[in-house]
């Protein structure tokens, strides 16, 4: 069988409302491939596996229940840091926003929520999100999967990094 980290958006979520698999499993197979690859990669930098496995729970319960399901329910996204999530801080990988902690959802944000995603944890981005390679001093580098003494690049060198490595469905502002 497939491991759940390498499913699909599309497949993890339709696996999920029929049965085959838990948003639980999905979630948890999905941070066991970032514990294993992001300690070299630094593409996720502010983790949220807590509150992913509850709301992982919470989504199985719906689907128990017999609840009405949002297109993505149940399914592993990732945030990058310069988007607001509500109760986090939208760094955009610079320490003088290190503390600045967004009150609310970005339009993106809420509309992952609403569809039932669940957030892992918010990615990395160069300062200001302008910058040809994704460092900055806040995070550091998020270095290449195929050659690791090199940056994926760019704004959202973190999202390719992220997609080769299995941790689904990343969202940027762009």
């Amino acid at each position: 069988m497939t491991p759940l980290w390498q499913l699909s958006a599309v497949d993890q979520a339709a696996g999920i409302r029929i049965g085959d698999f838990s948003s639980t499993a999905v979630v948890e197979s999905v941070l066991e491939r970032v514990a294993q690859k992001n300690p070299e990669l630094n593409a996720i930098v502010d983790p949220l596996n807590e509150q992913a496995l509850l709301a992982a729970e919470k989504a199985d319960a719906a689907v128990a229940n017999n609840e009405s399901l949002g297109s993505l329910h149940g399914v592993p996204v990732t945030i990058k840091v310069n988007v607001d999530t509500a109760g986090r801080p939208t760094t955009n990988g610079m320490e003088v926003f290190r503390d600045i902690i967004a009150p609310d959802n970005s339009p993106i944000v809420q509309n992952l929520l609403n569809a039932g995603a669940i957030i892992i944890g918010r990615t990395n981005t160069p300062e200001m999100s302008m910058r040809l390679t994704t460092d900055n001093p806040l995070y550091g580098l998020t270095r290449n999967p195929w050659n690791l003494k090199m940056s994926p690049g760019g704004s959202s060198g973190w999202s390719r990094c992220c997609s080769c490595c299995g941790f689904r469905c990343h969202t940027s502002w762009q």
